[in-house]
């Protein structure tokens, strides 16, 4: 569990350390987001707004399904910009990203949401790549049949030799590194939820979401925070008939 636990803390500390961009970034033709690839504008067409059904059978579902456009705006009390979305299928984590309308506003809403189906997903492509990678060859076995020689990376299948990613692992390996404990009170919010210097991290019954804001007036962006959280978890909720 630890080696699990360092590798999710590496890897998420570069996906999420980096949530809520300057301003100045989030109003250029294209948006950091976390994972620090480039979302180009033409990301910023509406998703759809039916949840998909993952490779598992269960709900797959989009950020702005949890925080649409109009909602967004309510929180950061101005309007915004269309979500400009992203994702990192090797993290199971869909992103989007709604910037001012106010070039000069440093107003920003930010959510990343992290689901089994997409982990399956994304583990499966990464196994996939692994294979069919140099590393891996075969070779004439010493009865006459053909002995395969893999990658230790292809070995191991999922991240930290072999143990299961999922959200909850994710969040509590997070939680454990990352929560800020002079943080106030945030109260009963999902099944589970911590404060980072970043935004709020929530566990929802097998969703992991992460929020993050930003504002012209910084006492403000912990009420933001809170309400994008308890709005994302509602909407969650109501997605899944709960």
């Amino acid at each position: 569990m630890r080696k699990l636990a360092r590798y999710v803390i590496v890897i998420f500390c570069i996906a999420l350390v980096l949530s809520g961009c300057s301003s100045n970034e989030s109003q250029s033709a294209s948006t950091q987001l976390p994972g620090g690839g480039q979302s180009p504008a033409a990301n910023s067409s509406s998703m759809p707004q039916t949840s998909q059904q993952g490779e598992s059978g269960g709900q797959m579902i989009e950020p702005k399904q949890l925080i649409s456009k109009e909602e967004a705006a309510q929180l950061l009390g101005e309007p915004v910009k269309d979500g400009m979305t992203d994702k990192k299928p090797v993290l199971g984590m869909k992103i989007c990203f709604y910037a001012a309308e106010n070039s000069a506003s440093k107003s920003y809403l930010q959510i990343a949401v992290v689901q089994s189906g997409m982990l399956q997903q994304g583990q499966g492509q990464g196994q996939s790549q692994t294979s069919a990678s140099p590393g891996s060859s075969s070779q004439p076995g010493g009865q006459g049949g053909s002995q395969s020689s893999s990658s230790p990376q292809a070995s191991q299948g999922s991240p930290g030799g072999g143990e299961q990613l999922t959200p909850k692992a994710i969040f509590e390996a997070l939680k454990q590194a990352m929560e800020d404990l002079n943080s106030a009170e945030t109260g009963r919010i999902g099944d589970d939820n911590f404060l980072t210097a970043q935004g709020m991290g929530i566990l929802s019954g097998e969703f992991y979401i992460f929020v993050s804001a930003g504002s012209n007036d910084p006492a403000a962006i912990p009420g933001i925070v809170k309400a994008a959280a308890e709005m994302s978890v509602r909407n969650l909720k109501r997605i899944q008939g709960q």
